[in-house]
């Protein structure tokens, strides 16, 4: 921000006019006052940031606390129950890409630290929802639709339907939602009398996809980013195309009771991934829930929202794409006796059966030359392995996973 003030002559010497001195004057308040409004704008937004930041904190303090907890149930169940201490189960995630290896002369596989997922190689994404130009800047087509509903657990259901009747709320800000950045949100401060007792917050999210300009109406990946991360409840996904009826979104979890499909939801979500067959999407909800909240003057403040959602169309290759994991003893003095096969855990809504969709092989050295055969026994003193990882697209199947689970046994050094 340049000040006006500044691109006139000083007049603290030599002669001036009378109109040179009031044209400064002039150009002065104004820069006070545009000042002012800058500084009241910063103001907001570090009062908003800092609201965010502090919400996030609080759920971030709760998941670590659980963990704690998950942590402690684990030892005392060992020490209850005993365990075989030369076995390992070694649990990895893809939010660190830690000990994972992407060589050039591989076909590599996409592996997103933001969604936590490894996948087939995508040689093109486009959004559904938007339009980014090659300098990086987002458009938002007028054909975009993005609607906000809202009840709580203690509203009247549907008399007859027996389900939640949903109320419009103010649209103000989500197109947030939509945006792509990740600086922006869009929040919403459901407040309640504590004397209402409400105790949970559902709402739904309605998107009308832009399909004027499109090429085709086919999407087969869905992004959410909820915010607070680690407090929401998806509950789940629907869909429809062109004058379809309503349908779940395909690998959403589900379960029978009494024989109907039973959604199961996505419960303290966070960064999710959704993949699914390329399926003709003109419109998209989404359900979800806030079942934790904040009080303040004696009042309850659910606070919930999103960072992003986005409905794209990914054009995976055709080509085997390949990681290796570096696989170490936890203990120098420890060897390897046996590593059995790993197990690829698919990520929560993406296609649940790999078999044929992910194959693993065993190697000796980092340069892959020398294989060898998973459950053998392992004579040679050996702490440290690599397991190449192949994903394999089969026709619109694509496999998906959050984790690897490396399980081996091993024996330690007789140290003398």
């Amino acid at each position: 921000m340049q000040l006006e003030s500044t691109r006139t002559r000083n007049l603290h010497k030599g002669p001036s006019s009378s109109k040179e001195f009031n044209s400064k004057v002039t150009s002065i308040q104004k820069d006070i006052a545009s000042l002012f409004d800058v500084l009241n704008s910063n103001e907001m937004k570090i009062e908003t940031n800092m609201d965010i930041v502090l919400r996030e904190h609080h759920f971030f303090q709760k998941k670590l606390y659980e963990l704690e907890m998950k942590v402690k149930e684990l030892q005392d169940r060992y020490n209850l129950e005993g365990y075989k201490a030369n076995e390992m189960r070694v649990l990895r995630s893809f939010y660190d890409t830690k000990g994972i290896k992407l060589n050039a002369s591989m076909q590599q596989a996409y592996i997103d630290s933001n969604y936590g997922i490894a996948t087939t190689f995508p040689t093109n994404i486009t959004s559904k929802l938007s339009y980014q130009t090659d300098s990086g800047e987002v458009f938002l087509p007028q054909g975009l639709e993005v609607y906000a509903r809202e009840t709580n657990d203690t509203a009247s259901l549907n008399g007859e339907t027996k389900e939640r009747v949903y109320q419009d709320v103010s649209s103000e800000g989500l197109a947030s939602i939509v945006d792509r950045k990740k600086e922006t949100y869009w929040i919403r401060n459901s407040t309640f009398k504590k004397e209402e007792c409400v105790t949970k917050v559902f709402g739904e999210i309605h998107i009308k996809v832009p399909i004027q300009g499109l090429n085709n109406l086919y999407s087969n990946v869905l992004t959410i980013t909820p915010y607070p991360l680690g407090s929401m409840t998806i509950e789940d996904v629907f869909y429809r195309g062109y004058g379809d009826q309503w349908a779940r979104l395909q690998n959403f979890p589900t379960k029978l009771v009494n024989d109907i499909e039973t959604p199961i939801p996505i419960e303290n979500a966070e960064n999710l991934f959704f993949s699914f067959e390329k399926t003709e999407i003109t419109e998209l909800r989404i359900l979800f829930s806030q079942p934790y909240w904040f009080e303040n003057n004696n009042e309850r403040v659910f606070a919930y929202g999103f960072q992003g959602i986005d409905l794209q169309y990914h054009l995976y290759s055709e080509k085997d794409t390949q990681f290796v994991s570096e696989l170490s003893t936890s203990n120098p003095s420890q060897n390897f006796q046996i590593i059995q096969m790993p197990e690829a855990i698919p990520a929560d809504v993406s296609e649940t059966d790999l078999t044929d969709l992910v194959e693993h092989h065993l190697y000796y050295d980092e340069s892959l030359s020398t294989e060898f055969e998973f459950g053998s026994n392992i004579v040679a003193p050996l702490n440290k392995v690599y397991i190449k990882t192949i994903l394999r697209k089969l026709g619109d199947k694509t496999p998906v996973i959050k984790q690897m689970v490396f399980p081996y046994t091993f024996k330690t050094n007789d140290i003398t």
